[in-house]
Parts: structure tokens; sequence; C-alpha cells
């Protein structure tokens, strides 16, 4: 009896310990401006994530719309691709570009970098320790 039950449950801690999240992407649109949402994974943590993505598109919509109210030639526009999904952990990445007259816009990129475990946002300086 205690053969069978030690064959029973071992492979399925075996399987658990083996076991990682994984989320899939997907690139939607809010009023014309991209997002990454996910799919899988923890679904806390996926949701706050897909708020938190969302949401910069949502500012961006605003921004344009607000661009457009001063110059109808005026934009403000960002594009989401994902940089890394691995190991349970997620970067994705926003390009913004405002244009609001002259020769050139003006450019600027937010990064999100999160354990997909925990939700909780991965900083440059709990990997980095040295300044230089």
């Amino acid at each position: 009896m205690l053969i069978v039950l030690i064959a029973i449950i071992l492979p399925i801690n075996h399987v658990e310990a083996a076991s990682t999240i994984t989320v899939k992407t997907k690139v939607q649109y809010y009023k014309g401006q991209q997002y990454i949402h996910l799919t899988g994974g923890k679904k806390s943590v996926t949701d706050m994530l897909n708020k938190t993505f969302k949401l910069h598109a949502v500012k961006a919509a605003s921004l344009d719309k607000e661009d457009k109210k001063l110059n109808k030639n005026y934009s403000f526009t960002t594009m989401a691709s994902v940089k890394y999904n691995a190991k349970e952990k997620i970067s994705v990445v926003y390009e913004d570009h405002m244009y609001a007259g002259g020769a050139h816009g003006m450019d600027a990129t937010r990064s999100y970098n999160y354990d997909l475990r925990t939700g909780k946002e991965l900083k440059l300086s709990e990997y980095v320790k040295d300044d230089t």
C-alpha cells in the first residue's frame, strides 16, 4: 500500500515543481493606439497587467485627442511590443511619438517589466547593484 501511495504522489509533485507560468501576448488597439493583451497565467496577475498595459493606450488616445484639438496635424501615437516573455517574467515596451509641428516629432520609450508569478514590477536596481 505504501509503495502504491508513493508511486501516485511522486509524479504529481514532480509535475508541479516543473510547471511554469506562461502567458500568450497579442497586440490590440484602443482608439487606434496599440497595447499588449495577455492571456493565460495567473488570472489576478494577468488582469492587473492587462489594465496597466491598456491604460497606457488610453492615455495615448487622450493625448492624441488633445493634440488634434490644438492642430489637426498634431498627433500622439504609441506602439507596443513584447521584448521578453520567458522564465515567468515579461517585458513590454511602449514607444511613444508626439508630433506638434516642426521638423520632427519627439519620442519617448516606457518599459514595463513584471514577474508573472506575483505581478511585482521588476526594477533594474534589483538586478544591477553597481552604479557604474
